[in-house]
């Protein structure tokens, strides 16, 4: 029922099945609805980095869509949720609280990402995997969800290329709309239930 790995300080020791199921549903629910706000961002403001890592992910010999999610899915998400859920978030909660600390993580996030184009996008996805981290006391549903985001993400940008075009339409209203209710539905989860592990002995 656990996943048994690292320590409790760092939020990778003991997390129930029960926390980390809502808690991958809720980031990847959340991301039609993010796809939607990138859409309508692309018809005001263009994204050159992001075009620059369409047409990579696009060409030929990039080496098989396993080796691009590999790349771009996995080390990021286990990265950066290490770097500011895991280490950043637990020190500026203990100065600041607990939502001061999500929102400001949430700021180092975009700002990390170092593209004003789409500062929205990660922070909104920020706020989220800060909730999760503070809600089920571990890394592992930030880092699952984090990284299925970036799949998906990529997968998008090889198949639906044409959602970064500035005339590219909104997508249909049941995909984000029900995204947006499976990410209620799994927070609604998260907040019912005792998932606090018991403390880890090591």
């Amino acid at each position: 029922e656990f996943l048994r790995l690292g320590s409790p300080e760092l939020g990778v020791s003991l997390v129930s099945w029960r926390a980390l199921a809502p808690g991958v549903l809720l980031v990847l629910g959340l991301w039609p609805v993010l796809l939607a706000l990138d859409v309508l961002r692309s018809r005001w403001v263009s994204d050159p980095a992001r075009q620059e890592l369409f047409v990579i992910l696009t060409t030929p010999d990039i080496g098989g869509m396993a080796v691009v999610l590999l790349v771009l899915a996995v080390p990021p998400a286990l990265m950066e949720e290490t770097l500011f859920r895991g280490i950043l978030q637990p020190l500026q909660e203990k100065a600041w609280g607990r939502w001061p600390a999500i929102v400001l993580t949430a700021v180092l996030f975009s700002a990390f990402h170092r593209s004003v184009e789409q500062a929205l996008v990660p922070f909104l996805l920020g706020l989220a995997l800060g909730w999760l981290r503070s809600a089920t006391d571990s890394l592992w549903p930030c880092i699952i969800g984090h990284a299925l985001h970036n799949g998906v993400t990529a997968m998008a940008m090889i198949h639906l290329p044409g959602w970064m075009d500035p005339a590219a339409p909104i997508p249909p209203w049941p995909l984000w709309a029900g995204g947006m209710l499976l990410a209620l539905a799994a927070a609604r989860m998260l907040g019912r239930r005792a998932l606090k592990a018991p403390p880890a002995q090591w």
